[in-house]
């Protein structure tokens, strides 16, 4: 998973994803959420859990999705990033970073 949110899938690492995929455990999409693999779903839900413990950060939007060419994109207060280490807040970089590591135990 770690891999993925530093480097952006070429056009032959693109895959496919069927419609009717189901929410899996602690995995809410909300209206208007952009969609990621079930995978990343999970790590952004831990991931904004971490990020409700700062009270400067509530309110502002994280969230990732499924970029046109098939990569990840990640958006937190409305800018879009391509990789993890562009997010300027250390604290949204480590709140991934610990969720990953926790997705990946």
């Amino acid at each position: 998973a770690w891999t993925i949110l530093h480097r952006q899938a070429s056009p032959a690492q693109q895959v496919m994803r069927p419609e009717g995929l189901l929410p899996v455990a602690d995995v809410r999409l909300e209206k208007g959420e952009r969609q990621a693999s079930m995978a990343m779903e999970q790590i952004e839900e831990v991931a904004q859990r971490k990020l409700a413990a700062y009270p400067d950060l509530v309110g502002k939007r994280f969230d990732f999705g499924t970029a046109p060419d098939g990569g990840l994109e990640i958006w937190f207060d409305e800018v879009r990033y391509e990789a993890v280490d562009q997010i300027p807040d250390a604290r949204v970089r480590a709140a991934v970073a610990e969720a990953v590591n926790s997705f990946n135990q």
